[in-house]
């Protein structure tokens, strides 16, 4: 269920910081034989990420593009949001060739002509869903740093 701007000001009025509690409930709501995100792609030859895809089994992998504490350790150089349905959300690295861009935007389109619940066939500027931080930043940074290293260990390591 989508939040109306009642339920909103009422919980405002009587929860105190619930803001930020949802969005530690949504970090601690993967399921225990789940990763954080459910796909990647690399570049060829393997040298940076692409992106990342949320399907997570509880079906609001969308939701997870909002978790920006993660995501922009993850993806220093900046990144993009997709989520052509409801139960996918995409992140994309900035940093990446036209062609691998213009690639990622024809899959995009594609996921979101075959949806189940549209949302969106485009690929938007993260700082379009940016959300005041103390929203977002974790409640609990040990695992708010495993999410993190989980993206991390993508990423060749560089000597």
């Amino acid at each position: 269920n989508y939040l109306t701007q009642e339920h909103y000001q009422e919980l405002n009025k009587s929860h105190d910081g619930w803001q930020q509690k949802s969005f530690e409930n949504l970090r601690l709501s993967i399921a225990d034989n789940e990763n954080f995100f459910s796909q990647y792609k690399m570049a060829a030859g393997g040298q940076q990420l692409l992106w990342l895809c949320f399907m997570n089994s509880d079906g609001i992998g969308s939701s997870r593009i909002l978790l920006s504490t993660e995501l922009t350790k993850a993806f220093p150089n900046g990144y993009y949001l997709a989520f052509p349905d409801r139960s996918c959300g995409l992140v994309i690295a900035k940093d990446i060739t036209d062609k691998e861009l213009k690639e990622i935007k024809d899959m995009v389109k594609g996921m979101y002509n075959g949806a189940t619940t549209f949302m969106s066939g485009e690929l938007h500027p993260a700082s379009d869903f940016k959300l005041p931080e103390q929203w977002t930043q974790p409640i609990n940074t040990e695992f708010s740093s495993l999410l993190t290293n989980e993206i991390s260990k993508l990423r060749p390591v560089k000597l």
